[in-house]
């Protein structure tokens, strides 16, 4: 997508709001893995279950999500953030989701 397509303003928020998707994402995601640490502390999983749960995170989620957030342009981040859920209709300001809309209509 050109640049041109959006102002500098509005690239900047939609990179900021990319890195909103982002942090939420990764947020849930480590919320997730935090379950594994609570079991290993807890004495339900042992350290080289904890181990395999470690390497399981960071070589799935937290490479899919590193790989989406860095190869794609942020338009198309938020975009696929808002549809997802991750970024709610609040999130994006009204101009800037009219256009996002046009650009890609669902």
């Amino acid at each position: 997508m050109p640049r041109k397509d959006f102002t500098k303003a509005e690239l900047r928020t939609l990179r900021d709001l990319a890195g909103t998707a982002y942090e939420r994402e990764l947020d849930a995601a480590l919320k997730e893995f935090a379950a594994d640490v609570d079991d290993w502390r807890a004495g339900r999983i042992n350290a080289f279950d904890l181990s395999d749960c470690i390497h399981e995170f960071h070589n799935t989620t937290a490479r899919e999500l590193w790989k989406l957030y860095n190869g794609l342009k942020p338009p198309f981040i938020v975009t696929s953030a808002l549809e997802r859920g991750v970024l709610v209709e609040s999130d994006v300001p009204g101009p800037l989701r009219a256009r996002l809309r046009a650009r890609f209509p669902a």
